[in-house]
């Protein structure tokens, strides 16, 4: 639910609220397919751009932002955990779930690839950065040392069932999550469905 933040809060003295209330944007859409259209398996492909914050509004903290990262609105550090978007998917029931990131190229250029010839609700989350608005804030350096980070954070999902909590603190897991192409897509099943009912056999 959504309430419209002007009849219940002060703006002046609430920063996160100045600008058009966009915060929850990229899990509300989320959801929405999860609750719409994951469950029933529908073939459709969602690629996330994941740059940590909502760059292209004016880089307020998103639902994906690290905890104690600076952002517009988040100006002491973001005191929310960060949303995990393959979690989700995965346990909502998408039949493809993978995550890499910009500068794995050809990995990402794979998962799409594979993400798009899926028969069935497919995500691929795609690391990215916001380098005049995130990392400025964030003092990521320049936008190679941005690009070059995630070589030193990512770890495959096949190494990381191996490692530890703490191992695995500050790191990116990344790699296919989910694979199922065994489960049936739902409007395949559909079509069987209305062949049944044209040939008057229950």
């Amino acid at each position: 639910m959504i309430i419209k933040h002007k009849l219940f809060l002060n703006r002046k003295n609430r920063p996160e609220f100045r600008r058009k209330p966009r915060l929850r944007t990229k899990q509300s859409h989320l959801n929405h397919a999860r609750f719409q259209k994951l469950h029933e398996r529908l073939r459709i492909l969602l690629v996330n751009f994941n740059n940590a914050n909502y760059g292209m509004t004016g880089g307020q903290h998103s639902p994906t932002t690290p905890e104690g990262a600076f952002t517009k609105t988040s100006v002491y550090g973001n005191i929310e955990p960060q949303f995990d978007i393959c979690s989700l998917a995965a346990s909502a029931g998408a039949t493809y779930v993978a995550r890499s990131t910009t500068y794995h190229t050809q990995q990402l250029t794979a998962f799409i690839t594979r993400a798009l010839l899926h028969k069935g609700f497919a995500l691929v989350e795609a690391e990215c950065d916001c380098i005049s608005l995130y990392g400025r804030l964030n003092k990521c350096g320049s936008p190679t040392d941005m690009l070059l980070r995630w070589k030193e954070i990512c770890v495959p999902v096949e190494k990381a069932r191996a490692m530890t909590e703490e191992q695995l603190k500050g790191k990116l897991i990344t790699g296919e999550f989910v694979n199922r192409p065994d489960r049936p897509e739902y409007t395949e099943q559909y079509r069987k469905i209305i062949e049944k009912a044209q040939g008057g056999n229950p």
